[in-house]
């Protein structure tokens, strides 16, 4: 009869220190999890759950995995080859390494552009139905306003 492993919403301090651990060295959870004596991959998500400030511990060990990830693509890259099979290989390892990096460590090693303003916070832009509609008023008579320009003019 297999047994099986004991279910607690709350990883151990070993547990939890080996899974931090093993995360900031670029490790997943379902490979930490394979390990003899670790808890499942469900028992980790259980107490993530069951606590916030777990969740928080596992982002900020993740993206420090994502550099040691960086790392190592930069190893697998760097690394002689005698046979020219292993180009496919190691694109697939330094490709996944990049897309999981980018996962964890969006802020570092993401793709996406942040627009940001640079306005007051306390005093931020709200205008309200009247006031969209005056300022849209405003627009148009200012357009209507203006001359046309030189390829526009009707022949006399």
């Amino acid at each position: 009869m297999a047994t099986e492993r004991y279910r607690s919403p709350q990883l151990s301090p070993d547990s939890r220190a080996a899974l931090l651990d093993w995360l900031r060295h670029g490790g997943t959870i379902a490979s930490y999890a394979r390990q003899p004596q670790a808890p499942t991959v469900g028992q980790i998500r259980q107490a993530c759950a069951a606590d916030p400030e777990l969740e928080g511990e596992i982002r900020r060990a993740r993206a420090e995995g994502a550099d040691a990830m960086a790392e190592e693509c930069r190893a697998i890259a760097d690394a002689p080859s005698d046979h020219p099979d292993d180009v496919a290989h190691r694109r697939l390892q330094v490709e996944t390494r990049k897309w999981l990096a980018r996962c964890w460590n969006p802020a570092a090693y993401g793709d996406a552009s942040r627009v940001t303003h640079a306005g007051d916070p306390a005093a931020p832009v709200v205008l309200d139905d009247a006031a969209r509609a005056a300022r849209i008023a405003a627009i148009l008579a200012s357009a209507q306003g203006q001359p046309a320009p030189e390829g526009d003019k009707p022949a006399s």
